[in-house]
């Protein structure tokens, strides 16, 4: 979906029925680089291939947390012309370099990537994965969920796929939904037909189930979105690795102290990157309203 994305941005031509200002366009592929090769190859075919002389890609490593290399990826967008910036994926961009579970370390690394749009006018997209439950957003910190100025869902719901905007800026509940077709094609300097994949947009679903997964929820109140923060960070504490260094999921235990102490850090955080509603004023009722609620709905329970 994000190389046909691409192609549309680069050709100026309608994306899912919506308009699209050309532009250039860098696209940092840092996985499946070897089957990437194949789909770009099939989107040609299926589009007439005019619209990659408006795409470099790049193979090199790019740790987004980086000042240098931000530094080195706004000068080949410059040099390029390119407005629109694709990192795929987050966490390969990052390698082990930044802990995806901080709120300080994420906060610092969008902050770079804000910065990295500043120096090129771009709009900078990140490939990020969901967690064990897609519901509750992208994996990792909560501020790779609360700073992104925009934030688009790509899910399956039965047999159907689709994307929404799950945050923007005017509060738009724009959606689509589209397949996966396969395709068969055959350059001319390959001896052996190739396969692949490329996808089509559709109006509607035609899955009942699909439809119905797509209820569009306001923003969370900030009571639940504490309990949230205060949920990842209990579960990040209780995940631990064994003498294999392979790592135990919940049930774990904590004295309650402890549990207050990793909620109160984790609301510090939360502070310290600039999200409203975690002051000291009020943290330590806020650190026992989170822990009740979780007490309260048996995701936490008190012996």
């Amino acid at each position: 979906m994000l190389l046909d994305m691409v192609a549309a941005v680069a050709s100026g031509s309608d994306w899912a029925d919506h308009p699209v200002t050309q532009t250039n366009v860098i696209y940092v592929a840092l996985e499946g680089q070897l089957g990437l090769r194949t789909r770009v190859q099939a989107l040609e075919h299926d589009r007439g291939g005019v619209y990659q002389k408006g795409i470099r890609y790049v193979f090199d490593a790019c740790n987004v947390a980086s000042t240098e290399d931000v530094d080195s990826l706004a000068v080949t967008a410059l040099k390029h012309q390119a407005k629109f910036i694709v990192i795929d994926t987050l966490s390969a961009s990052l390698a082990g370099t930044a802990e995806e579970n901080s709120n300080s370390a994420m906060a610092g690394m969008i902050a770079n990537v804000q910065r990295l749009t500043r120096m090129t006018g771009a709009a900078v997209l990140l490939v990020h994965h969901s967690g064990n439950d897609p519901r509750r957003g992208a994996r990792g910190a909560y501020a790779l969920n609360a700073n992104p100025d925009v934030s688009i869902e790509v899910g399956r719901s039965g047999n159907e796929r689709y994307w929404r905007l799950d945050k923007g800026r005017d509060g738009s509940h724009t959606k689509g939904w589209f397949r996966i077709e396969p395709i068969e094609f055959q350059p001319a300097h390959e001896t052996e037909p190739l396969q692949s994949i490329v996808i089509r947009h559709v109006q509607d679903s035609d899955d009942t189930q699909a439809n119905d997964a797509m209820v569009f929820a306001g923003p969370k109140p900030k009571t639940q979105e504490r309990t949230d923060v205060a949920l990842q960070a209990i579960r990040q504490h209780l995940s631990q690795l064994d003498l294999n260094g392979n790592e135990q999921r919940n049930p774990g235990e904590a004295t309650e102290e402890t549990i207050r102490k990793i909620v109160a850090r984790a609301f510090k955080e939360m502070h310290d990157s600039g999200a409203e509603g975690y002051g000291s004023n009020h943290r330590a009722e806020n650190v026992r309203e989170a822990i009740q609620s979780l007490v309260s709905a048996g995701q936490l329970l008190r012996e």
